[in-house]
Formats: C-alpha cells, sequence, structure tokens
C-alpha cells in the first residue's frame, strides 16, 4: 500500500500512457505537474485520501468521475455533485511542497 503525496517525479516520464494508484492511502493534492503527461490515456486516483482541486487542460478534460472516486477532499471538473463541485474553505496551511519520506521510498521501490 502507498502514502504520502504523488511526485512530482512522475511528470518526468513523458510517454507513461496509464497511472493506476487506486486504493491506496496516498494524500495532498493530485500535482499540476501532471498535465504534462501527453500520451496519459488512464488515470485511476480512486479509492485514496487526495484532496483539492483536480487539475485542468490537456487529457484531464477526458478522465471521468470514475477516475478520483473515493476522494472526498477532491473537488472540480469531472466531479458534478455540490459538495465537490464547489471549492473548500481557505486553509492556513502551506505544505504543498512536503512530499514526504514516504513517497519517495514508494517511487523509489516502483523503479526498481
Amino acid at each position: 500500500m502507498l502514502t504520502g503525496s504523488i511526485l512530482a517525479l512522475i511528470s518526468n516520464i513523458t510517454q507513461l500512457e496509464s497511472l493506476d494508484l487506486t486504493q491506496n492511502k496516498l494524500s495532498g493534492k493530485i500535482l499540476q505537474q501532471l498535465v504534462q503527461l501527453t500520451f496519459l490515456a488512464s488515470l485511476k486516483l480512486s479509492f485514496n485520501h487526495l484532496s483539492g482541486l483536480i487539475p485542468h487542460g490537456s487529457q484531464f478534460s477526458t478522465f471521468e468521475n470514475n477516475s478520483y472516486m473515493g476522494n472526498a477532499g477532491l473537488w472540480g471538473y469531472p466531479l458534478q455533485s455540490l459538495d465537490t463541485a464547489r471549492a473548500p474553505p481557505l486553509s492556513l496551511d502551506s505544505d504543498d511542497e512536503d512530499h514526504g519520506q514516504d513517497s519517495r521510498s514508494w517511487f523509489k521501490g516502483y523503479l526498481d
């Protein structure tokens, strides 16, 4: 089971066509840098603990609700319900850049 946040390093895998991180304990935001993965045809981030605005642009406009379900803190397109379509309250936390050791170790394990 993967924990921590999604690493920005994934956006360097430019030929990535499919990313399935379903049913883990990933937390934090879906990074805007992932929009740079122009070959990404399938994205599955369901049933984690992700939060914040879903990135928009490029192929992200083609992913459906089921790519994100089970992440109560996510909002934005393509989520349609009133609870997920509005912006969450502002937070004073500023840990956007804190990716933590846990996420680095799962990514290293993935590449080994």
